[in-house]
């Protein structure tokens, strides 16, 4: 955020990723929102390993993966799914 937005964390130690999803939303269109989640965390954890060890974040030992996670942990809110009508366009 960076001080651009006063409604987003500025601090990564209090963000917290929302996933709400229609109660017609299909698994596979879940599971793609939720796996582009984890690709975004992905990049994040792969720059601060290149920069806090020099490699990759899957190349880091247990200690340094969590030493990573506790700078950018993924806190994710799942709520139950609700009927929220049909989107612009009439498909998921």
């Amino acid at each position: 955020n960076n001080g651009k937005r006063e409604d987003l964390s500025e601090n990564p130690l209090v963000v917290v990723v929302a996933l709400k999803n229609d109660k017609s939303t299909s698994y596979a269109t879940y599971l793609n929102v939720y796996n582009e989640i984890k690709a975004a965390y992905n990049v994040i954890w792969n720059a601060e390993a290149n920069k806090l060890y020099g490699r990759p974040y899957e190349q880091l030992t247990k200690d340094e993966r969590d030493s990573v996670f506790a700078h950018y942990p993924l806190t994710l809110s799942e709520s139950d799914p609700e009927d929220l009508g049909t989107p612009a366009g009439g498909s998921e």
